[in-house]
């Protein structure tokens, strides 16, 4: 793949940071961080059951320290496939037992399998 190609294939793609993840050792510690982004940012508290809890839709704490040392960074795509396939010619390998599909089977989240200075990243297509 070309720079030009490559280019080309980020204007298609269009990513863009859609939220970070910040891992706490428990529910309680999650859900006190939620609350202080929230009233730091006037930001609504989302309860994500068993997972997380979301201040807004940008910042996501994380009760069970599962993906990233430190957390994780979230981006959206207009295409995973397409954005599978660009980060592996950058280099970037895809973990491909990370899918998050839909009922129907459709894939819409992908994790990349190294973190980046301790975070987990992912791509999330929109719909």
């Amino acid at each position: 793949m070309t720079n030009t190609e490559k280019n080309e294939l980020y204007k298609e793609l269009d990513l863009a940071l859609i939220h970070i993840g910040i891992n706490f050792e428990n529910d309680k510690q999650a859900s006190q961080a939620a609350d202080l982004f929230c009233k730091m940012l006037n930001l609504e508290k989302k309860p994500v059951p068993g997972s997380s809890y979301f201040a807004g839709s940008c910042v996501e704490m994380m009760n069970n320290n599962k993906r990233g040392s430190k957390g994780h960074i979230a981006f959206a795509t207009n295409d995973l496939k397409k954005t599978e396939e660009l980060m592996e010619a950058n280099g970037f390998e895809i973990d491909r037992e990370s899918y998050f599909k839909l009922p129907n089977g459709r894939k819409i989240l992908v994790y990349l399998r190294e973190e980046v200075f301790g975070f987990a990243i992912h791509f999330t297509e929109r719909f």
